[in-house]
């Protein structure tokens, strides 16, 4: 039954004038996989994450492999997962190091410096840059008073 819940589908076959794949890649299958086998590859892969040495739960394998997937496919899924988990969490802690050093920065200059103030433009002429700078429109606009209430 376990057969029934994934359908497989031969990948496309390489064309006769392009040379010849390793037989490993010629025998790739393509998974539609059911709720329940997403569901049970899911668990498997957030095992191996969690694990500290990045093995899949073995109750965690079998009950994917019970909804048809192949014991490779979930260790080869598990292992991916678990690389890019690593490498966005050294990600992050890199980010995150960085923005600890530009606030430490920030800080610095601000006690070099306490009466300066920080790279922004006062209030009013903020708004009236916003408002097209010196010479603001006089007056309502032209069809302001073109719309009538009464009809």
């Amino acid at each position: 039954q376990p057969q029934q819940q994934v359908q497989r589908h031969q990948a496309a076959q390489p064309s006769q004038a392009q040379p010849q794949q390793p037989q490993q890649q010629q025998q790739r299958h393509k998974f539609n996989l059911t709720v329940e086998a997403k569901q049970a590859l899911k668990e498997a892969v957030l095992s191996a994450i969690r694990d500290p040495n990045g093995e899949v739960d073995p109750a965690a394998l079998q009950r994917a492999m019970a909804q048809g997937l192949p014991k490779q496919a979930i260790l080869n899924a598990a292992l991916v997962a678990r690389k890019r988990d690593r490498e966005n969490r050294e990600q992050r802690k890199k980010q995150m190091l960085l923005q600890q050093q530009q606030r430490q920065q920030q800080q610095q200059q601000q006690q070099r410096h306490p009466n300066a103030q920080p790279d922004r433009l006062p209030r009013a002429t903020a708004a009236a840059g916003l408002a097209g700078g010196d010479n603001p429109p006089s007056g309502p606009p032209s069809n302001f008073f073109s719309h009538s209430y009464n009809n």
